[in-house]
């Protein structure tokens, strides 16, 4: 055998043995078969591309921000939960940013950094001073004395980030 012969071989043999390692690694990914569709490509799942208004709502649990969702119609709702990364669904140019907390207690730090991660994540695609973000009632009021421990923290928190006007 010439070497031209054998070198064709050797590459014929590493081309086809990497087509069969992807076609087993595809069987072995949980969920949908990548190739048969319905697999959304990870920039699609993200935020809206051009996000023109952000709303900053409260819930005080669960159901709370699951009611304020599905008041928000054809907009896009992102829920910031205490306990896991946000939820977004997109929508159109405006956004419900939906927070649920404690209403005895502040936002826990993670719940924090998961906040201000979706806040940057909604605001990428457009830039932060091309979106507005502004507080749903009653986070919106200036009396703070009738806000909750985590309603306060949630306002102060956007405030000391400066993305809210003080």
């Amino acid at each position: 055998m010439t070497t031209d012969k054998r070198n064709g071989v050797v590459v014929i043999a590493l081309i086809l043995s990497l087509t069969a390692g992807a076609g087993v690694l595809f069987l072995l990914e949980p969920g949908k078969l990548a190739w048969k569709g319905g697999a959304a490509l990870v920039v699609e799942q993200g935020a809206p591309e051009q996000v023109r208004d952000i709303g900053v709502h409260y819930a005080s649990s669960v159901d709370e921000a699951a009611r304020l969702a599905a008041s928000a119609g054809d907009d896009s709702v992102c829920v910031v939960y205490q306990d896991r990364i946000p939820e977004c669904e997109r929508g159109g140019p405006r956004v419900w940013l939906i927070v649920i907390g404690d209403a005895q207690e502040t936002l826990p730090v993670q719940q924090q950094r998961w906040l201000l991660g979706a806040l940057r994540g909604l605001t990428q695609a457009s830039g932060v001073d091309q979106v507005r973000i502004r507080l749903a009632p009653p986070l919106d009021t200036a009396a703070s004395a009738d806000m909750s421990p985590g309603q306060l923290d949630l306002r102060q928190l956007l405030e000391r980030k400066k993305l809210i006007p003080s």
